[in-house]
């Protein structure tokens, strides 16, 4: 089974039913839709995802194209296929299968307890990567796996993926 709703921590979400559109309309239209709802049962909002499993750290690093970025959107996309490639050949990743938005690995316990996706921004040449593990220090490990693929293209600078996995907070 897949998941049926994507949404970022920036605010971005994107639904299945709405043909996983990044559409700020369609999202708030669902909210007020699920207030009324919880209103009427006399609950709050937040009582909707008061159950959830929420991970002990989510992180968003972002790889810049360099200056030797012929195509960063070719250069991005070829990225991504590699990724893929890698996440299937490695036992202890899980990749999703169906995703619509760059690539989500699936780790588990040991490896990083969580998920990881990488994908090309819609605007900027940079790769978001965001992190989420259900342990302290998770999100390192996932990103030490993906900064050894990535930093061998010579058009990517992993400087702050580096930096992250070396930071000490």
């Amino acid at each position: 089974m897949y998941n049926r709703q994507a949404i970022e921590t920036s605010g971005h979400a994107a639904f299945l039913e709405n043909y996983f559109l990044d559409d700020g309309a369609y999202l708030i239209c669902k909210l007020l839709v699920a207030h009324a709802n919880q209103t009427a049962k006399r609950e709050k909002l937040s009582d909707l995802i008061a159950t959830m499993d929420h991970p002990v750290e989510e992180n968003e690093v972002r790889v810049k194209f360099n200056e030797n970025s012929v195509n960063f959107r070719r250069e991005g996309e070829r990225v991504l296929q590699e990724i893929k490639f890698f996440a299937n050949l490695d036992k202890k990743i899980d990749p999703l299968r169906r995703n619509y938005e760059g690539v989500r690995m699936n780790f588990p316990e040991g490896h990083g307890d969580g998920w990881a996706l990488i994908r090309m921004s819609v605007h900027d040449p940079v790769m978001p990567i965001n992190f989420a593990s259900r342990k302290a220090g998770g999100n390192k490990l996932m990103a030490t796996q993906l900064y050894y693929v990535l930093e061998k293209y010579p058009f990517l600078d992993v400087t702050s993926l580096k930096q992250f996995i070396s930071d000490n907070k």
